[in-house]
């Protein structure tokens, strides 16, 4: 799988700007983002291959940045297929927009470009030049063709940096190009390795809170998703969103940094990707805080528990509104989903803290009423944090009134809320707003003032909602005014209170304030919300993905799931989990209650693979008295859970072996049967350590340190790299090495875990049976455990040589493709069964899905009688990862450098000619582990 989806996007590089004719920020006002995204999607030039979702990617990203801040947002989009002449991605209309960049001293820059970047190389010994590529630049050997189509990154970087403004944002997602490599077919692997040279002409500033973030490390590339999109722009897209948000739910560059550089290893290793190598870096490494989206730190008030909820909350929204000393969510600005649930009557502190990660709020205000003697109603209220999900302390409040007394129930209600009010200053949850007090809501009712009134002015209204057929109620009207469509004229001027109210039960109400103005005809357009309820999905075991009517929903958890916004009625649920059998059921949801389904998922059964020595055997499971046959067996369908595996075979003692099968797992059982005696046994004596072979059979040596048995190879010359292989991997050259032993096997699970018993090391995670290969070692562990077996890890030029002997043949096993059967665990038919999304060797059956016991494969020995160096793990080698060709004292094999090592010889994930063959290379940062990545050891012929 190496090098698999490499894709040649470009360069993204992110910033704020205004479009043309834009207004410069007034001094003294907050910070303004301006936003300029630019997808060069296609090129006019045909040898330049498309980038398709270059466009779709600028627009996003702009979109993300907008909604972060609307208010103080300008975003403008540069793409291709923008109907808009100019905002069509050439030199001309480009510079037109940079020149338009008027930013306050407060504002933050950023520049967005998605499209090719192309190196061009220094003539006369000076450096390399980098470009950003527009729709109609030339041939880019001709200096003007590139002058009068594409952009020195260099320049840019200076022309952002010269702005007046606060801050700046560079953000580069780019595989470095060549003017060779750039006219390649679309998804050709020949991109080159990201260079310094464009870590140091992006980076290179020298204005304060400036960065640029980095789609890769030196030396690394940038890959393209199994979804059409670059890692690098997933995880940007996904932090933006509010992924990368930090613990006061504010995302900075920082943040977005941690984010993205967590994120794309991640996505990597998700999409069964082992060879890939891509790790973000932001310029400088620790970047200036640059705000890209703030807190939200707003509250919501949804409509109170109980038959006049709703009322009741907008009573009290209103007082707090008037105080403009609370950030509360705008109802105008709540999405339908949003309204449906602020409408529905849910008020459980669960399901208030949905609604307030549903409108990005900080803290809900969650309310509720209760009779008490006297028809009355006691009403309370508290301050929810939504992060948590626990209630604020000291943020609480109680009245009692008559429902069926309006005049004194709205006195008691605003009373309620500036209780609530002064609590929350104490508490530092309100602001300062500087000017004048806003206008109550259409729900505030003023009371009136003494003398003549002013002839009333009036105005017009029409009123349209969806579905049509809803009820209209003006100013608090008991009777309403008629139905939707609906125009109405006389309407006394000013904010009035407008109540639109379907007669279908399913649907809620929608009350907004609307200004009338005379001679303006006012226009109010109402979705009406379904009413809904929820759905608590606990699953045992937990972990469960569920869709509700197709759609996903979310993973349960050991609290279960909650499935907000669901219309009532009856609803299709399925539950999925890895290795278990779904399930599927209708549930009915009921309006204003939690339907909880708890269903028990069945694990699915497994596979038992029982070989004996010697072979024969009978094999029983548990208690049965009958075989289930004779080893070597495989045991389908075995139930999840242990079981107890028995050998018998005349002539031998019985063996029996406790297993533990996971759900549809597999596991070997291979046991040895020891004769039954009928005399003494006889003893017999240690083998002696072989002597040096000069020519003849290969020998083998056991180490009595840990029981691992080595093969000789013997000095001499061999070919090593190959010129038909990657880059790393060229020229083929000789290399002689003196003799040499080496590990027959990978160092197995029991041998490192004796290691770890003697040292007081701790043992790694994630292993498999004993006799299966050590894996999630680091370089150092792999080193560590050499050195206490008095042995060394073999050098890359030692391992390649025990792997393909001195005949230059390209795979260890010879020169056949497909390979024979028996050659190796690749990625094969049982590995598709566990891992459905794999590329296999189609008609290859191994019969692992992931390692297998060490030793496994006798028909992939190499020349040397070495087994597994052709699939089941990658191994360590102690040397540092450098170009070939290989020379041993230029410094590779020093133990103290901290560089990457080298590790060789695929696994049981990899498939493919060119991931299967002897010499090719990987290589990974010597401190960390990979549970595909094991070891063997070696020892010189002199030790």
């Amino acid at each position: 799988m190496k090098h698999r989806l490499l894709y040649t996007i470009g360069l993204v590089a992110l910033a704020v700007f205004l479009c043309r004719g834009g207004p410069r920020a007034a001094e003294g006002t907050g910070a303004r983002v301006w936003v300029l995204a630019v997808g060069v999607n296609q090129y006019t030039r045909p040898a330049y291959h498309a980038l398709p979702y270059a466009s779709s990617a600028a627009r996003q990203v702009a979109g993300l940045l907008r909604d972060a801040r609307p208010e103080e947002t300008t975003a403008c989009v540069m793409t291709c297929d923008a109907p808009d002449a100019t905002l069509i991605p050439n030199k001309s209309n480009l510079l037109d927009k940079l020149a338009d960049i008027q930013p306050g001293a407060k504002d933050v820059v950023v520049f967005y470009y998605c499209g090719h970047g192309v190196e061009i190389p220094g003539a006369d010994g000076r450096p390399a030049e980098q470009y950003l590529l527009l729709r109609d630049v030339g041939d880019l050997t001709d200096p003007e063709a590139r002058e009068a189509g594409a952009v020195k990154l260099s320049w840019l970087r200076a022309k952002l940096e010269a702005l007046p403004c606060d801050s700046r944002l560079l953000i580069l997602d780019a595989c470095r190009e060549t003017p060779e490599s750039l006219v390649k077919s679309a998804g050709d692997s020949a991109s080159q390795p990201q260079t310094e040279g464009f870590h140091a002409t992006g980076g290179g500033w020298t204005t304060a809170r400036s960065a640029t973030l980095l789609a890769c490390s030196p030396g690394e590339r940038a890959y393209c998703s199994k979804r059409g999109q670059s890692y690098f722009a997933e995880a940007l897209a996904e932090g933006l969103g509010g992924k990368a948000a930090d613990d006061q739910g504010e995302i900075t560059l920082a943040s977005l940094a941690r984010y993205v550089v967590a994120r794309v290893p991640e996505s990597i290793r998700a999409d069964q990707l082992p060879d890939l190598r891509q790790t973000p870096a932001v310029v400088p490494e620790i970047p200036a805080p640059i705000p890209l989206r703030p807190a939200p730190g707003v509250i919501a008030c949804p409509s109170f528990g109980g038959e006049y909820g709703k009322p009741f909350a907008d009573t009290v929204y209103t007082r707090l509104a008037a105080s403009r000393e609370v950030n509360l969510v705008d109802r105008k600005r709540l999405t339908t989903e949003e309204l449906k649930f602020q409408n529905s009557g849910l008020t459980d502190a669960q399901t208030a803290q949905e609604i307030g990660k549903l409108v990005n709020a900080r803290y809900v205000l969650v309310g509720g009423s209760e009779k008490v003697p006297g028809d009355r109603l006691q009403v309370s209220a508290y301050l929810l944090e939504v992060a948590t999900g626990r209630q604020v302390p000291g943020v609480a409040a109680d009245c009692t009134v008559n429902p069926a007394d309006f005049d004194t129930w709205k006195p008691a209600l605003q009373a309620l809320a500036e209780n609530l009010l002064k609590q929350m200053r104490a508490a530092r949850l309100t602001v300062t707003r500087p000017g004048p007090q806003l206008a109550m809501s259409a729900l505030a009712f003023v009371p009136a003032t003494p003398g003549p009134a002013p002839a009333a002015a009036t105005g017009s209204l029409r009123v349209e909602s969806e579905p049509p057929g809803a009820q209209v109620f003006v100013g608090g009207d008991d009777q309403p005014r008629g139905v939707t469509p609906l125009a109405l004229d006389g309407i006394p001027a000013g904010e009035i209170a407008v109540v639109v109210r379907s007669p279908r039960e399913e649907f809620g109400d929608v009350t907004r304030a609307v200004t009338i103005t005379p001679g303006q005809p006012a226009l109010l357009k109402a979705d009406l919300p379904l009413l809904q309820g929820a759905l608590l999905i606990r699953t045992a075991p937990p972990g469960a993905t569920v869709s509700v009517d197709g759609q996903p929903r979310g993973v349960t958890t050991a609290e279960g799931l909650r499935v907000i916004g669901l219309r009532i009625g009856e609803h299709a649920v399925a539950l999925s989990l890895d290795r278990h059998q779904p399930w599927e059921g209708q549930v009915a949801v009921r309006f204003g209650a939690v339907t909880e389904v708890a269903p028990a998922l069945s694990p699915l059964p497994g596979v038992l693979v029982v070989s004996s020595t010697p072979p024969g055997a009978r094999v029983f499971l548990n208690a049965e008295t009958e075989p289930r046959g004779t080893a070597t067996t495989t045991l389908r369908d075995v139930p999840a859970g242990k079981h107890t595996v028995r050998l018998a075979l005349e002539g031998y003692r019985e063996a029996v072996q406790e297993v533990d099968l996971p759900p549809a797992g597999q596991k070997v059982v291979a046991l040895t049967l020891e004769v039954a005696p009928t005399r003494p046994p006889q003893l017999t004596p240690a083998p002696s350590i072989p002597s040096l072979p000069g020519t003849g059979a290969v020998q083998t040596w056991t180490n009595p340190k840990d029981g691992m048995e080595f093969v000789f190879v013997p000095a001499g010359e061999f070919t090593m790299g190959s010129d038909d292989g990657q880059d790393d991997e060229k020229p083929a050259h000789k290399v002689s090495l003196p003799g040499y032993w080496i590990g027959k096997c990978e160092v197995t699970v029991a041998q490192y875990r004796r290691f770890c018993q003697e040292t007081g090391r701790q043992m790694p995670d994630g292993q498999g049976g004993d006799n299966h290969p050590v894996v999630n070692v680091t370089w150092e562990d792999a080193a560590a455990y050499a050195q206490w077996a008095g042995c060394r890890l073999p050098t890359e030029a030692e391992w390649e040589k025990a792997a393909r002997g001195t005949d230059a043949r390209e795979f260890v096993w010879g020169a056949a493709w497909p390979p024979p059967r028996g050659a190796g665990n690749f990625a094969d038919v049982t590995a598709k069964t566990k891992h459905t999304d794999w590329t296999i060797l189609e008609g290859y059956d191994d019969g692992f899905a992931d390692a297998a016991p060490v030793g496994s494969f006798p028909a992939g020995a190499s020349p040397y009688g070495c087994l597994d160096m052709a699939g089941n793990v990658w191994e360590w080698c102690g040397s540092v990862y450098k170009p070939y060709p290989y020379r041993a004292d230029d410094g590779r094999e020093d133990p103290n450098d901290n560089s990457m090592r080298v590790f060789r010889g695929a696994s049981f994930g990899n498939v493919g000619r060119g991931n299967l063959r002897a010499a090719i290379r990987n290589r990974f940062d010597r401190g960390l582990s990979l549970d595909y990545v094991g070891f063997r050891c070696a020892r010189s012929s002199q030790e």
